[in-house]
């Protein structure tokens, strides 16, 4: 077989991934945007361990992470391995009992195991980052977890017992699956909105503060674009909704609202790095 030339090569790979196996390419998309994600985390707790310093970090953007990534773990593994919530799920939505025919017994509602895991590592860091947070000294007496953040956090948790309390009593026509929805929703709501805290943070606490680091907002610029990449591929291949993964992320309502935040935090950064320059440059100026 005669080897293809470099551009070839590329040209041969994006036909394949764009066309063949796109069914699988949106998966890979969505599990590289995950990752994405998880290297900011990881940079900012080994700066929390190295210099005890809370600065340029909001309380209320990781508890809120850390609950969104809590809350599509939870919903996931209840997914995957509870039966009530598979025969739940099959009975609310026919058009999957067409894909379980050759198999009922074993169906499950459709889960990435990949994406699954990188949700835990998620979890697992922004637990840590959230602990190490509460544990470290604030830059300033307005530092810590919100009012509004600890509000938000009571309602939906007496909401999800409410509605637990009802199924468990059989009191009204909601089912267990109605609870577990109700949780992916959470973890779904949660995520796209977590940087605004951030984005507050910056403009009302601590002005002085240059901002995200450009990394951070690399990383999430390309996350992002890998979940951009992920809807496209869903649509190419014309994948039926109750085949998707319920644990994608790649709704239309987080790229639209994590694309504005990012956009509003990157502009914000620009303005108050160039405004601490024209500060700090007379000071530095030599008499």
């Amino acid at each position: 077989m005669q080897s293809l030339y470099p551009k070839d090569r590329i040209i041969h790979i994006l036909t394949w991934c764009c066309k063949e196996d796109t069914q699988y390419m949106f998966v890979l998309f969505a599990l590289s945007a995950g990752l994405l994600k998880l290297e900011p985390q990881v940079r900012q707790l080994r700066s929390l361990v190295a210099t005890q310093s809370s600065r340029n970090i909001s309380y209320d953007y990781q508890l809120f992470l850390a609950i969104s990534y809590a809350c599509s773990v939870i919903s996931a593994l209840l997914y995957t391995f509870n039966d009530t919530i598979a025969k739940q799920y099959l009975t609310r939505y026919p058009v999957a009992v067409a894909a379980a025919t050759e198999s009922p017994s074993r169906w499950s509602v459709p889960v990435s195991y990949l994406i699954l895991v990188v949700d835990m590592l998620g979890l697992v860091l922004s637990f840590c980052i959230t602990r190490r947070l509460l544990k470290t000294e604030h830059h300033n007496t307005q530092q810590g977890i919100s009012t509004i953040a600890k509000c938000i956090i009571f309602i939906i948790t007496v909401f999800g017992v409410y509605m637990s309390y009802l199924v468990y009593n059989n009191r009204s026509a909601l089912f267990w699956l109605d609870v577990i929805d109700y949780i992916w929703l959470i973890g779904v709501s949660l995520a796209p909105v977590s940087l605004f805290p951030q984005l507050v943070m910056h403009w009302y606490v601590d002005s002085t503060s240059p901002g995200l680091p450009v990394t951070y907002l690399r990383s999430h610029s390309i996350s992002l674009a890998f979940l951009i990449m992920s809807k496209v591929a869903i649509r190419t291949a014309n994948v039926p909704y109750y085949l998707m993964p319920t644990n994608l992320g790649d709704t239309f309502y987080y790229i639209s609202v994590q694309a504005t935040l990012l956009v509003v935090l990157t502009f914000q950064r620009i303005i108050y790095s160039r405004a601490r320059a024209s500060y700090i440059a007379p000071l530095n100026a030599k008499p």
